[in-house]
This record gives structure tokens, sequence and C-alpha cells, in this order.
């Protein structure tokens, strides 16, 4: 029987350059992986506080037109009396 030993010097070294290689790329990785998630949460929160002065926007503005609305019938009531009054002078 023939046995083979593997981890002559020369593979030795090539195999732990293998080893470093891919460590860092794992750690680079990592980092990367890292660094979306800090992203991605940071743009949810920006998301939230874009819906939510996306929402006061609306109910200012629904605020707003109700506030025009009734002056403009108010406006429309007082013309009415206005020509009423002229009208009995």
């Amino acid at each position: 029987m023939i046995y083979i030993i593997k981890g002559s010097t020369k593979n030795s070294k090539h195999e732990c350059l293998d080893c470093a290689n891919y460590k860092r790329k794992v750690h680079e990785t990592e980092q990367t992986m890292s660094g979306r998630d800090v992203l991605i949460e940071m743009l949810q929160e920006e998301i939230k506080k874009v819906e939510n002065l996306y929402k006061k926007s609306i109910d200012d503005y629904e605020k707003l037109r109700f506030i025009h609305c009734t002056t403009v019938q108010e406006l429309s009531n007082l013309k009415e009396i206005h020509k009423k009054v002229n009208i009995t002078y």
C-alpha cells in the first residue's frame, strides 16, 4: 500500500494564502452586509418621517380647504344680505 502525504511546504503556504484570502473576503462581505443593514435602517426611518410629513400635509390641506369653503359660503351670505339691504333703502 502506498500512502501519499499531503502538506509539502509549498502546498501548505499556498493553502494558507487561500485561507487568508478567503478570510479576508468573508470579512469584507460581513462589513458590506453590516453597512447595508445600517443603510436600510436609515432609509426606513427616513421613509417613516416622509410618510408622517405627508399625513400632516394632507390634514393641513383638509383644514384649510374647510376654512376656505366656510369663508366662501359666509361671503356669499354677506353678499346676499348686502343686496337685500340695498334694495330696501
